[in-house]
């Protein structure tokens, strides 16, 4: 189909992303790498930024790994994936803390400097290269040195503004933003970032139908309740609106799924903690509304089109949001943050609403997304970055 990449070789696609591919939490990237592993292509997936501090500060990540595998290829048994744990003694902060940001600052221009071998093997043999919004940008210029034949992709899976990135990665972002074949972006939000650029287009993140489509049961939890509330996020989390909706709603149930601090708290609260994302599907499927009750200083808007909104409006889930979070999408409810009877009434709003009238026609599934990617960036045009 595509020439260019040639019929005799496998084609390699480098994903470069904050997460692991072995998380639980099943991000963007994950499901662009299993979709390019479904079209057989060798993927690699590279973690990175993480430190080595990250072993005792409690990140996550270090439990999908061990210290033997750090910045070396790990095969995923029984795929054509290989793991990647680019893991540096410094590189940049993403922090609300001024401090750390003052202390990361001198350090970031080191980032990325020096890599292992390994890793420069595995840029140089790669067909297309795929960034996610985060620190690690700061590779772009060194893999492109690398490998200046790749196709390269900027995947903003979230704003950097948002995420309490360092200035300095920012600004470099400015920089490099023309350099890329492609800036895939998932929100209409973001895209008003990107749009003075002729190599943006707008993708909204892909949906796993098959998974979706599986027979469940309902939840067990669910059952106790008249109506059932999902939440399913890592950030940004309004929890005055949980403690406020569970005590206007007691008969409903509020379920959040994630790894959040529990600081509303009744007995028609329920805290899951982290599961598998297979684990969470029933839990979206049989729900009656879902939350994308966010709160951020920065950018609130980006989340309009984040990955849990097309998952709840493939479900035909109303969806309640605070104002400021606007949406083009016909299945927000909005709520004042902190006012009772505005999210009285978009609780009220949000169970009477009509979900044969939510439109799931321009929800793509994650194949179809790649098919997009891989088109655009080998048949559009370059002539603008001569």
């Amino acid at each position: 189909m595509h020439e260019m990449l040639g019929d005799d070789k496998m084609k390699k696609v480098v994903l470069i992303s904050g997460h692991h591919i072995q998380s639980k939490r099943k991000a963007g990237f994950h499901w662009l790498a299993y979709a390019f592993s479904n079209k057989n292509w060798d993927i690699v997936f590279i973690t990175a930024p993480i430190r080595y501090s990250a072993w005792f500060l409690g990140d996550h990540r270090t439990q999908c790994f061990s210290l033997q595998n750090v910045n070396q290829p790990e095969k995923i048994p029984n795929s054509n994936i290989t793991s990647y744990v680019f893991m540096t003694l410094l590189n940049p902060i993403s922090s609300n803390n001024k401090f750390f940001k003052y202390l990361s600052s001198p350090l970031i221009k080191l980032y990325g400097r020096i890599l292992p071998k390994n890793l420069k093997f595995l840029i140089t043999n790669a067909d297309i290269i795929i960034f996610e919004s985060t620190e690690a940008l700061l590779l772009f210029e060194k893999f492109r040195e690398l490998n200046p034949d790749a196709k390269y992709i900027y995947r903003v899976s979230d704003l950097l503004e948002v995420n309490n990135t360092p200035q300095f990665v920012i600004e470099y972002e400015k920089k490099i933003a023309p350099m890329f074949d492609l800036i895939s972006v998932p929100s209409e939000y973001i895209f008003k970032k990107f749009n003075y650029l002729p190599n943006t287009r707008l993708h909204y993140h892909g949906i796993n139908k098959e998974l979706f489509a599986t027979k469940d049961t309902i939840p067990e939890e669910y059952t106790q309740f008249e109506k059932n509330i999902i939440f399913v996020g890592t950030t940004h989390f309004d929890s005055e609106f949980i403690k406020i909706a569970a005590g206007l709603f007691p008969q409903w149930g509020f379920h959040i799924i994630g790894p959040l601090d529990q600081k509303a708290k009744s007995p028609n609260i329920m805290y899951y903690g982290e599961i598998s994302f297979n684990e969470t599907i029933p839990y979206l499927k049989y729900a009656d509304v879902g939350l994308q009750t966010r709160k951020s200083a920065h950018g609130l808007a980006s989340l309009s089109d984040s990955l849990k909104v097309l998952q709840y409006t493939y479900c035909k889930l109303p969806i309640i949001a605070p104002i400021g979070l606007n949406s083009s999408r016909k299945n927000f409810i909005y709520y004042i943050p902190g006012n009772l009877n505005s999210i009285l009434i978009a609780l009220n709003n949000a169970v009477a609403f009509n979900r044969s009238d939510i439109e799931t026609s321009d929800i793509h599934s994650w194949n179809e997304l790649v098919e997009l990617l891989i088109d655009e960036i080998f048949k559009t045009n370059k002539s603008w970055l001569c």
